[in-house]
């Protein structure tokens, strides 16, 4: 099995200790997202602080998000071009996944879908009725609007903006970069797929999605671990996301449909849940009999 964290090239900076690099890593990104603020007061930058209801464009805002994305990229290619020897083998993002794993990953995105609806119908239940509920149903309307799909055209540009650049950005830092720093800092890699998936939770600032976020940042975390590649946890990422972009899609263009009945079903998320565990377990068992056929072949 590939353990990322200790079998990456070993940084010149190493002498600081992990916890210096975990507080620098975060000390990189509260710097990005203090650019980001204030690079939005100036006025040629004005559509980073515009929406819908202020006349915005929607190209301009989609700009803004891919911009804001940027928040998570710098961030990791600072920390990996600047410190660790090897830079982006650091990162993993070169080493590509076996084909085995395919499959396994297959079940986990399709899996997923169903059960994290289900999780995120019982995460709105719980808040209902609080501030925090009602602060998300702000936001949500402000995205219903931004995934509005009349045109295929709309449905590509969204899958671009809200699946593609996120699963990269934000993989490479939380992943690639976070996950590995605290693994160091704490030489416990559960433990910090753990951490890693519960900032990777509260940093999207949405509370209705705190469990089904954190249950895929968890899935995400181990991928990672197991394959030995980020490609493979940017794949389900992006999966994951484009298939609920694509859902929202459905759901605008054919309201009747009993896909939708069936997808957002209590029974649907049960299957869901089972079917991602065995995904799960069958990319263990792969990491495992890779890791097992390495060992015999040295």
């Amino acid at each position: 099995m590939n353990d990322s964290f200790d079998q990456n090239p070993e940084p010149f900076y190493m002498r600081f200790g992990h916890g210096f690099r975990l507080w620098l890593l975060i000390a990189l990104y509260i710097a990005c997202g203090m650019i980001m603020i204030g690079l939005s007061s100036f006025e040629s930058f004005a559509f980073l602080r515009t929406d819908l209801d202020a006349g915005g464009s929607m190209t301009m805002i989609r700009l803004s998000y891919i911009i804001n994305s940027l928040v998570f990229l710098i961030p990791a290619l600072l920390f990996a071009n600047v410190f660790p020897e090897n830079r982006f083998e650091w990162l993993r993002v070169q080493q590509r996944p076996a084909t085995r794993f395919i499959f396994p990953l297959v079940l986990v995105v399709i899996g997923s879908t169903f059960f994290t609806e289900l999780l995120a119908n019982i995460n709105i239940t719980l808040l209902e009725g609080t501030a925090l509920r009602a602060a998300d149903v702000l936001a949500e309307k402000e995205t219903q609007k931004l995934l509005q799909m009349p045109f295929a055209s709309d449905l590509l540009a969204n899958i671009f903006v809200f699946a593609f650049v996120p699963a990269v950005c934000e993989e490479l830092f939380f992943r690639g970069a976070m996950q590995q720093v605290v693994g160091d800092w704490t030489r416990n890699k559960h433990l910090a797929v753990l951490i890693t998936a519960g900032v990777f939770t509260l940093l999207h600032f949405h509370f209705s999605g705190l469990i089904p976020r954190f249950v895929m940042g968890v899935a995400l975390g181990y991928v990672f671990i197991w394959s030995g590649s980020l490609q493979l946890s940017i794949l389900l990422h992006f999966l994951y996301n484009a298939i609920e972009i694509g859902f929202v899609h459905h759901m605008q263009h054919y309201p009747q449909s009993e896909v939708i009945a069936i997808g957002g079903s209590v029974a649907a998320g049960i299957a869901g849940g089972v079917l991602m565990l065995v995904g799960m377990f069958l990319l263990f068992r792969t990491a495992t009999q890779t890791t097992d056929a390495g060992s015999q072949s040295v």
